[in-house]
């Protein structure tokens, strides 16, 4: 039962269900980016791949974040200092999960795309293997053009980037200036967009830069600061509200914008576009941000709320991180699979891919990640369980 907004603390401890929906939303936003022609009107109105991607880093900060909270209370407790060994069994924790949750189907996916390039053509595999083997693709995206096949995996290293740094910020910053520490992210994250800007760096190349995205990781870290148990004070939610209904007021503008057109250019760039890499980025993150807050307090209507709670739509965001990383070969698979069949060309390759998708990522699950992902419990989570361990994400997207 989700907690009044006059309580203390907004958001309650537990599972959020809610939540899966949410990454449901997320993935098809980024499925209907890549499948529907770039000529569609679809593309005129929003960038939905950048605010799919931009839904998963503020929800993965925000989940991540309330993990390590509770790892940061259990070994500081009332601010005693905890030895060199608590420390050390933190981060085992916390890397040994993330691990076990993540690296299996990632890696899985390469092996078999590897696999795959000895009978079809999936692309020069080999070409950029080692960037993705390290998760570094996102900078090596900007000097090469990456395997068809594995380009959409950047967002997954600048997730690792985080998941590699974000620790040692949480269990070692003194707790004064963690909420600091976030805000500075979400200012490093803007001024970086603007410094690439300067330096004229394409967006496209520019949005896979880590930096040029920590506004959104920030805001997701710092919304779990302040929905700790007992943190919410009616001040700090006002601000959560408020910065939603700016960025929803931000991306509706620049909705009407690109439906009427560019007015300007700069450096060769439309005005619009500009705006989009500069501040749309930032827009989506305070609106993602307050969405995720709505969600797991129960400050959304009734309809809304059954609808989150809609069970087949809660089971395609459980198993989202599956859908975002095949979701780019399947329709591959499927032309082959259907020449091989009928020995002509397939017909509705993006349906096809789809389902395909859609049947790949739950026989993923249910088989291979789900009895890996079970082996977390040889590393259970901190103790008091203040929040559960549901970091998720395209990268892990499942509890």
């Amino acid at each position: 039962m989700p907690s009044r907004l006059g309580d203390r603390s907004a958001i309650p401890s537990g599972y959020i269900g809610g939540l899966d929906t949410y990454r449901t939303i997320a993935v098809a936003a980024v499925v209907v980016h890549h499948y529907v022609p770039k000529s569609s009107g679809v593309h005129r109105v929003m960038p939905l791949g950048w605010f799919g991607v931009q839904a998963f880093f503020v929800l993965s900060a925000f989940l991540i974040t309330r993990i390590l909270l509770v790892e940061r209370e259990a070994l500081q407790g009332a601010g005693s200092i905890p030895d060199h060994g608590k420390r050390r069994d933190a981060f085992t924790r916390f890397y040994a999960r993330r691990t076990l949750r993540i690296f299996p189907l990632y890696y899985g996916y390469l092996f078999g795309l590897f696999v795959l390039a000895l009978f079809f053509n999936v692309g020069s595999v080999g070409r950029s293997i080692g960037w993705n083997l390290l998760y570094l693709q996102n900078f090596s995206a900007m000097w090469t053009d990456g395997p068809s096949f594995t380009g959409h995996l950047w967002t997954l290293a600048i997730e690792e980037q985080f998941y590699l740094v974000w620790p040692f910020v949480m269990l070692l910053v003194p707790h004064e200036w963690l909420g600091r520490v976030a805000g500075l992210a979400i200012g490093v994250g803007v001024a970086s967009r603007v410094g690439l800007l300067l330096a004229d760096v394409a967006p496209g190349d520019a949005q896979r830069i880590t930096f040029a995205r920590l506004d959104a990781f920030g805001a997701g870290a710092l919304l779990a600061m302040w929905t700790a148990p007992g943190k919410l004070t009616v001040r700090r939610r006002t601000l959560v509200v408020a910065s939603g209904a700016l960025g929803a007021v931000a991306l509706g503008g620049f909705a009407v914008r690109k439906l009427i057109g560019p007015f300007s250019r700069v450096g060769g760039r439309t005005f619009a576009e500009e705006a989009a890499f500069v501040w749309v980025g930032l827009a989506g993150a305070a609106f993602f941000t307050f969405v995720i807050f709505a969600i797991a307090s129960g400050m959304v209507p009734r309809p809304v709320q059954r609808l989150l709670e809609f069970r087949p739509l809660r089971y395609i965001g459980s198993i989202s991180y599956g859908i975002y990383v095949w979701h780019i070969l399947a329709p591959a698979l499927w032309r082959e699979g259907w020449s091989l069949l009928t020995g002509g060309a397939a017909e509705y390759d993006h349906i096809g891919g789809l389902g395909l998708t859609l049947i790949i990522s739950a026989l993923s699950w249910r088989f291979f990640e789900s009895p890996i992902n079970s082996l977390k419990s040889r590393f259970p989570s901190a103790q008091p369980a203040v929040f559960p361990d549901q970091a998720a994400s395209p990268a892990a997207s499942a509890q």
